[in-house]
């Protein structure tokens, strides 16, 4: 932009490029790239829609992490978008010195625009890692090459405490779609699974998968069925059974399509099936607290309903929080949603998340806003009650999952 200078910094490898064309090669479990984006001024964010005729196809944006005045996000290119380890990692820093977008939609579809347009400019790559600065000055370019070896991942092999999951080879996985950042639709053997990857966190990655075998015995807990591993075996990530009907926020919209209704405080879901997923999604809860250990992030789009209409929680390793969910007491010590944030995590924090969660599910909304305001005149006032309790002010008057299950009737599930 002329508005304003504009500094980045790219790292990555083995790049070559065509006209209106991103071509990658070399092994992407070892390279990286890194893109600092000094902002100045209010990015314009475009309403950018990926296909199979641009070179977006190729881009696939993992996560955005925050810190400071720094917001940083993960990017893959591949060259072929339905085999993985067939392209390069970047990473995209933001030094946020302006606001430019408000949300992480419109963040990736600005950064996507960005990448299109610059890389294919990109003059010379180093074998190794190439670290690229960009400096944009009143409409005016430059560009210094240097090399950059910092940006590697280091996956993990698989322990021995995890050795009795069944492995698959990631070369054997053909991608289908991105379903969520770091979660594709794939198929193997002839069946459709969701494929959540190791990503820039293979840490993460490894606690989501012994807190998933550790829990093999919920019902209300999404499944793990192999974990995915490369060459040098270790792990890139693990599969679970995709559900077409996706999370609980997308099953509520879609209702209300279908019958035409708004999106807020209507019934488009009879009682008896949103008491049923409470008390699932409760269950889920009670569950993983018994391990013990906590969720960070129990809000709509962390639940998937099965094809027998029941519903899982997933996402057990969260890299950040929802304002929009979390507690006060969470949000007062968090103030920059950095990854680790786990160790201030606790059970009451879970339980006024699920509360939250509680009452998007009886008003089938996606708005939450404090205080509750009940429209909905079918839900119950003993429910309403529980929830109510779950988002008290003071963590020590809320339920644990046990009790509050209890409240909800487990005897009848």
């Amino acid at each position: 932009s002329s508005a304003g200078p504009v500094l980045a910094v790219l790292s990555t490898r083995s790049l070559h490029f065509t006209p209106n064309l991103i071509v990658l090669s070399g092994p992407c479990s070892e390279s990286k790239a890194v893109l600092f984006l000094s902002c100045h001024n209010h990015l314009h964010c475009l309403n950018f829609h990926m296909s199979s005729t641009t070179p977006a196809d190729k881009v696939r944006i993992h996560k955005f992490v925050r810190g400071g005045d720094v917001e940083k996000a993960y990017v893959d290119y591949l060259a072929n978008p339905h085999l993985y380890d067939s392209g390069n990692k970047v990473t995209v820093v933001f030094r946020r010195s302006e606001p430019w977008c408000s949300t992480r939609r419109d963040k990736m579809t600005a950064l996507y625009g960005i990448l299109d347009e610059k890389l294919p400019n990109i003059p010379k790559f180093y074998p190794t890692v190439t670290c690229i600065t960009l400096e944009n000055v009143q409409g005016c370019t430059s560009a210094t090459v240097t090399e950059d070896k910092e940006e590697i991942v280091n996956y993990i092999p698989i322990p021995s405490h995890l050795s009795h999951i069944p492995t698959v080879q990631i070369t054997e996985l053909y991608k289908v779609t991105s379903l969520y950042m770091d979660v594709d639709r794939v198929i193997w053997q002839n069946q459709s699974w969701a494929f959540k990857l190791t990503g820039h966190n293979p840490e993460g990655n490894l606690r989501e998968i012994s807190k998933l075998d550790q829990l093999s015995h919920s019902p209300f807990i999404i499944q793990i069925k192999a974990i995915v591993i490369d060459r040098q075996n270790v792990i890139r990530g693990f599969i679970t059974p995709f559900m077409p009907r996706g999370d609980l926020s997308n099953v509520l919209d879609m209702e209300h399509r279908e019958q035409g209704l708004s999106n807020d405080g209507c019934n488009a879901i009879v009682w008896s099936i949103k008491l049923a997923w409470a008390r699932q999604i409760t269950r889920g809860v009670a569950d993983l607290h018994a391990i013990p250990t906590y969720h960070g992030d129990i809000k709509a789009a962390n639940v998937l309903i099965d094809e027998t209409g029941h519903a899982l929680l997933i996402d057990l390793c969260p890299m950040g929080i929802t304002d929009a969910f979390a507690a006060p007491e969470i949000l007062a010590i968090i103030d920059d949603h950095a990854t680790e944030f786990e160790s201030k995590l606790t059970a009451m924090a879970d339980i006024y998340s699920l509360g939250l969660l509680l009452y998007a599910l009886a008003e089938e909304t996606s708005s939450i806003a404090m205080p509750l305001i009940w429209r909905n005149e079918g839900t119950p006032m003993w429910y309403r009650d529980a929830v109510q309790r779950c988002i008290a002010e003071d963590c020590r008057a809320r339920p644990t999952a046990a009790e509050l299950l209890h409240s909800l009737g487990v005897h009848e599930l």
